[in-house]
């Protein structure tokens, strides 16, 4: 559970990562991932919500999104995740 990200429920916010890969089910899996909440070891997203161009793994991806609640099908709980995001060109 992503919880550390409950404190910026509704935020945006500017998120920077390590792409690792696309999974078999169409998550983009991120590594080494940094939140003005702090640091996290990885997060998914959903494939829809990624609309940028689709890097390399070991690639380094910045962008803002907006921090928004969802319900995870395996369980009914409670997480947060990353929704509309935008590149960051630097």
């Amino acid at each position: 559970m992503r919880t550390s990200l409950a404190s910026l429920q509704l935020r945006r916010v500017r998120i920077a990562a390590t792409f690792e890969r696309v999974s078999p089910k169409g998550h983009v899996l991120l590594r080494d991932v940094n939140t003005p909440a702090g640091f996290l070891t990885h997060l998914w997203i959903r494939f829809p919500e990624w609309r940028m161009h689709l890097p390399l793994p070991g690639e380094k991806v910045l962008f803002e999104a907006t921090i928004c609640p969802y319900q995870r099908s395996r369980d009914n709980s409670i997480d947060y995740g990353p929704e509309d995001l935008r590149e960051v060109i630097e």
